[in-house]
């Protein structure tokens, strides 16, 4: 990644159209709102050019399924529009997540990884938990993934 990347705080409907065509591709869902989105603890964040939006994620405290004493930041509904993969913007959104995580005092932060993507989560530091299962929404294979901030 060779330019600047700024993280801004976005509502939820702006993930919504990344959500949709990245998220939602080739799957039996179109449901681009999740349960949370509207929480005022839930967090929003974009990578910006100019004001289309170039990739997303959602922050969401809950913990971690099996850890329900350690408090937790869910990751959900991370995307990149496919001609702005391989910039380091997933990255930079990871970074955010973490940055807040460390002043929330969160002791894990979390996701469930769709499994095509479990590497990018593992060379970022997350360590898969368990076997893969079949998403309910997505129909697709996903992993939980766990970093301590």
């Amino acid at each position: 990644m060779n330019e600047s990347v700024d993280v801004v705080t976005v509502r939820a409907a702006d993930t919504y159209e990344l959500r949709r065509t990245v998220l939602r591709k080739a799957t039996p869902s179109s449901a681009v709102a999740y349960a949370g989105d509207d929480d005022p603890e839930t967090r929003h964040l974009a990578v910006r050019a100019g004001r289309r939006i170039l990739a997303v994620s959602t922050w969401i405290p809950a913990p971690l399924p099996g850890e329900p004493d350690v408090p937790g930041l869910q990751l959900r509904g991370m995307a990149t529009a496919p001609g702005a993969r391989g910039r380091g913007y997933g990255t930079a959104l990871l970074e955010a997540g973490r940055r807040r995580a460390e002043k929330l005092d969160v002791g894990v932060l979390w996701a469930r990884a769709r499994s095509s993507a479990l590497s990018f989560y593992v060379e970022r530091g997350f360590e898969a938990v368990g076997d893969d299962f079949i998403d309910d929404t997505s129909g697709l294979p996903h992993r939980l993934v766990r970093l301590t901030p």
